[in-house]
């Protein structure tokens, strides 16, 4: 196993667990929804600060962790698509970021307004990837399916109901949506997780 494997396969590893910590913040979010009170919370939107941070906090890991994955695809296929995917992956991670610490303070931050458009397009990109690269990937046909479409389903959702977003906010796409980031985030962490054990035989 060359050194760029081996490396290949620990970016692989740390993206496989970002896409799944991905799918916890998206199940924390629904069973905070379903599950809190209502003087806690209000329909589907955050009344309670500690909850907003706990899964925008979670976003933020999930993606952070998961651009390494990109980076991994990267490093093994020099995929330029992979890359700017990492790039909107980590994008969404400093703003979600500066949200979360400016809602510490208490400081209104409009930055919140573009975690959808960077999320669009890391998605976009990232569905993008899967499909040019499905040949190269665990059970290809399975892998361009179910992660090439559930991908592109929730970046498509995102630019059709836009405005909408903007108005309510990203939880509205949580409750419409969020259940397909969710598979495509479960399925994903598979494939990245199989692929980082190619690496290493």
């Amino acid at each position: 196993m060359s050194f760029k494997d081996a490396k290949s396969a620990i970016f692989f590893r740390v993206g496989s667990i970002g896409y799944i910590v991905g799918f916890f913040a998206w199940f924390t979010w629904f069973f905070l929804v379903i599950w809190s009170y209502s003087n806690i919370m209000s329909g589907i939107y955050f009344q309670s600060g500690p909850y907003r941070l706990v899964v925008y906090g979670l976003f933020s890991v999930s993606f952070l962790l998961g651009s390494f994955g990109c980076f991994g695809f990267k490093r093994k296929f020099n995929s330029n698509l992979a890359l700017i995917c990492g790039v909107f992956y980590i994008a969404v991670f400093a703003v979600l970021c500066y949200t979360i610490v400016s809602a510490k303070f208490q400081i209104y931050s409009p930055l919140l307004r573009d975690v959808p458009m960077f999320l669009n397009l890391g998605l976009l990109f990232w569905g993008a990837t899967l499909l040019a690269l499905s040949k190269s990937l665990p059970h290809p046909r399975l892998s361009s399916w179910i992660c090439g479409v559930f991908v592109l389903i929730p970046a498509l959702t995102l630019t059709l109901f836009w405005q909408v977003i903007m108005y309510w906010g990203i939880e509205f796409w949580f409750l419409l949506f969020g259940w397909l980031y969710a598979i495509c985030a479960a399925a994903t962490a598979i494939i990245l997780w199989r692929l980082s054990k190619t690496c290493c035989a």
